[in-house]
């Protein structure tokens, strides 16, 4: 379906991010890892401010429960630079507002 243009591609996101978590709870740590990368680098190709900080943070999350504290550090630091880089706070708060 990712493929078929049919669906947007942050669509897919979410339910990759829970995959590569699931991956990594069950200890298929290669693949968890493999999923969670995916996910990054499908946000980090589209250049979507709003979904690249959860992908940093899905990666970061499996990284650490497959016991790679360091990788996991670098990968939040990333994602906080990310954060940083495209008031990512803000413009998350400037969205509430307008739900509200």
């Amino acid at each position: 379906l990712l493929d078929s243009g049919r669906l947007p591609w942050t669509t897919y996101l979410i339910p990759d991010f829970w995959v590569s978590l699931c991956l990594a709870v069950l200890d298929r740590t290669e693949e968890a890892l493999l999923a969670a990368n995916e996910v990054r680098r499908r946000a980090e190709r589209q250049g979507s401010a709003s979904d690249l900080p959860g992908a940093y943070v899905a990666a970061g999350l499996v990284h650490g429960l497959c016991g790679r504290l360091d990788d996991a550090s670098a990968t939040f630091e990333a994602g906080l630079t990310v954060m940083d880089e495209t008031d990512f706070i803000e413009m998350m708060a400037q969205e509430i507002l307008k739900k509200s």
